[in-house]
């Protein structure tokens, strides 16, 4: 379903922005800042000349702790304010969509994927890591923003991102370490690029009037038997102890044993 609209693309030549880039391109009009600077496409006469009407912002660092910053809050932010601004000048609804992630919910701790925003009168523990708190900040930030009556937000919270029937070499030494046996009914939180693209059709194509920030899971649960081969030979293990996971609890902070302990979680709890 080929449209008009004109979308801009932030952050395009990571892995999930250029996987974005070519999918909507068959639907959309799709301007990237693998092709334009970010300083040209943040200005009111780049949008009035392409008369764009949505952006979705894939920009963000995971690896690199001393991009978390900048990445993941400032230029989110920065961009946040010229959005509201052009659409309140102009009088155009545009909208902001964001690639957030479910860490957000402080699954770790809460062995919950389920997200409340927060409030400023709680004095709950959160157990993020910087990443994790990086992104949290540009979404509470969202949740409390009053925004013009043009202006709409959305986050989509994304899981483990798999590109293919892989989960990463990090989870699958996890499990073959592991003296405990994987049960083969777990059903993992994971994030196939298709649901991204999926997610962000769906803000676009049923987008509603501009009112209070929306979150949205973009994630599937499937199967642990699809992700490791070797299954079968996890029976040869103890079964999984569920006290592990409070035994590990305690030491969540340390900087190897919270590595550690996240794998148990995702693997065994999540």
């Amino acid at each position: 379903m080929a449209t008009n609209a004109t979308i801009v693309l932030l952050g395009s030549r990571g892995l999930i922005g250029s996987y974005l880039l070519q999918n909507l391109s068959e639907n959309y009009n799709v301007l990237a800042d693998a092709f334009y600077s970010l300083e040209d496409i943040i200005s009111d006469s780049f949008f009035l000349r392409h008369d764009v009407s949505s952006v979705v912002n894939c920009i963000g660092s995971y690896k690199c702790p001393s991009l978390y910053f900048k990445s993941n809050y400032l230029l989110p932010l920065h961009v946040t304010f010229f959005l509201d601004n052009f659409s309140s000048a102009h009088s155009r609804p545009v909208s902001l969509i964001h690639l957030s992630s479910v860490g957000i919910t402080s699954p770790y701790s809460t062995f919950s994927l389920n997200y409340t925003p927060q409030s400023p009168f709680s004095r709950e523990e959160l157990f993020l890591n910087y990443y994790e708190l990086s992104k949290l900040a540009f979404d509470t930030f969202l949740d409390n923003y009053k925004h013009s009556s043009f202006f709409s937000t959305y986050s989509l919270l994304l899981s483990n991102v798999v590109t293919s029937r892989s989960i990463g070499p990090s989870f699958t030494l996890c499990a073959l370490l592991s003296p405990f046996r994987l049960d083969s009914s777990r059903l993992l939180p994971v994030t196939f690029l298709p649901d991204i693209s999926n997610g962000i059709e769906l803000v676009l194509t049923h987008k509603s009037p501009p009112s209070s920030h929306k979150s949205i899971p973009i994630y599937s649960r499937q199967s642990i038997k699809s992700f490791f081969p070797f299954l079968c030979f996890s029976y040869l293990k103890i079964p999984f102890p569920s006290v592990f996971i409070s035994f590990l609890f305690p030491f969540r902070n340390y900087p190897i044993l919270s590595r550690i302990y996240r794998f148990f979680v995702f693997l065994y709890r999540l």
